[in-house]
Formats: structure tokens, sequence, C-alpha cells
């Protein structure tokens, strides 16, 4: 790792941060993944808001309660937040893939595997059934 010289005022590179005057350098490109990552993170809480509306009618439709009552019933809320814990299940499993076989595979594989998954949620009326759509289509 370089020290900035301060007398020239160069940009100075220390890992992939690079400092300009003593302060790091925001890309364009950068800012715009950015920016999507919070438009992705707002529509997943415009989603999940709709949800909790929802949720005495996805009770009456499934036959099940909306409280998570294990081992009797899952319930509703067990739904709802099912796609949360598998997120944070698989991240790590994530991150190998990529790794090892590169950001572009992995986005046609997950896209693939979100569509039929979203696919199988559309044709069951099975809470089981669902709820393991839910899940698959949130790794």
């Amino acid at each position: 790792m370089r020290i900035m010289n301060k007398c020239l005022k160069k940009p100075v590179e220390q890992g992939d941060i690079v400092f300009e005057d003593g302060k790091p350098k925001v890309y364009k490109k950068r800012f715009h993944i950015l920016c999507m990552y919070c438009l992705g993170y707002l529509i997943w809480n415009w989603h999940t808001s709709r949800q909790i509306i929802l949720a005495t009618e996805f009770a009456e439709y499934f036959d099940t309660t909306n409280s998570f009552n294990p081992p009797d019933e899952l319930g509703i809320d067990f739904f709802f937040i099912s796609d949360n814990i598998a997120l944070i299940c698989f991240y790590p499993l994530a991150g190998y893939l990529v790794d090892n076989y590169g950001i572009r595979v992995m986005i046609v594989a997950s896209m693939l595997q979100s569509a039929s998954a979203w696919w199988w949620y559309l044709s069951f009326t099975n809470y089981y059934s669902v709820l393991a759509s839910r899940i698959l289509a949130a790794i």
C-alpha cells in the first residue's frame, strides 16, 4: 500500500479504492449500481408491505393460521419470512459459486432458476408446495 503524496496531489491506489485529495473517488458506474441496489430494496419492501395486507386472504386460501405455531402449523408469517431465511442461509454458497464460475454465468443461472421457481409458485395450490417454490425463488 502506498501513501498519498500531498505535494503532488495525484491519485494513489490503495487496493481497489482510488483516493484523490484524501477522499475516495466515486465512479459513475459504481454509483449507478448502488442506485439499482437501493431501487431493488425499495421494491422488495413495497412487495413485503403489500403481503402483510393480504395475509388474511392467504390464510383463508391455504386454510391455515396467520401466526407461526410450530409444530402444528407454520402459518402465513413463516410463509412471508421463509424467503428471507433462505437468502441469509444461501449467501455464502452464492459467493462461492460467483467466485468459481463468474458473475455472468451465475446471473443467467439465477434468472433461469428464479423463473422456474416462480412458474412452480403459480402452478400449485398446496401450502407446502408454494412454500418450497417461494424458498427456491429466493435463493
